[in-house]
């Protein structure tokens, strides 16, 4: 896959958010260093909660122990969102009912449901033939606003979890011969 400007890919994490500032410093350290393993020569960038992956296949985080979940998205700036969003939804949306789940970080001048019933509308001028489902639609379009970024998508992939690797001491398990042992050591 040939890499775009404004293709970066959100990881969430969660055990690591709920420590003290000096421990979380150090899980993300720890965090960022398996994620440069993992995924070779990706720009990693921890902010707010959130870490942000340049120039990487989504695959690389599937094995990553303190990711929970990460999104591939298109990153656009708060002037371009509209038209990113259509651009994005086009083919997501046409003839199906859509749902738009936005979140943001940040001060801003508007709310989250402001920009989804702006952006719904925008989507619904554009392709009369979708409709809004906000309880079981059949496609949801993502949109997190952060600062004067914004970044756009439509999966969340399910991650490892846990904590990250090195953090926690070392770990002796025994092998019986049977499913169980090696199933509850990776738990």
């Amino acid at each position: 896959m040939a890499f775009r400007d404004d293709l970066v890919i959100i990881a969430r994490y969660s055990e690591v958010a709920l420590k003290s500032p000096y421990v979380r410093r150090e899980w993300e350290r720890a965090l960022k260093r398996d994620i440069k393993e993992k995924c070779k020569n990706a720009e990693v960038q921890i902010k707010s909660g959130r870490i942000f992956i340049r120039g990487a296949e989504p695959e690389c985080l599937r094995k990553v122990f303190g990711i929970v979940s990460f999104s591939p998205c298109i990153e656009t700036t708060l002037k371009e969102l509209k038209e990113r969003v259509v651009e994005f939804s086009a083919k997501k949306i046409r003839g199906r009912s859509f749902a738009l789940r936005v979140r943001r970080v940040g001060s801003h001048p508007f709310t989250s449901l402001d920009i989804a019933r702006e952006l719904g509308a925008e989507l619904l001028r554009r392709f009369p033939e979708s409709s809004v489902n906000l309880d079981k639609p059949e496609a949801e379009i993502f949109i997190e606003i952060r600062d004067d970024r914004c970044y756009i998508y439509d999966e969340i992939i399910p991650g490892v979890g846990g904590l990250p690797r090195g953090v926690s001491g070392r770990l002796v398990s025994l092998f019986s011969g049977g499913i169980d042992s090696p199933v509850a050591t990776f738990l």
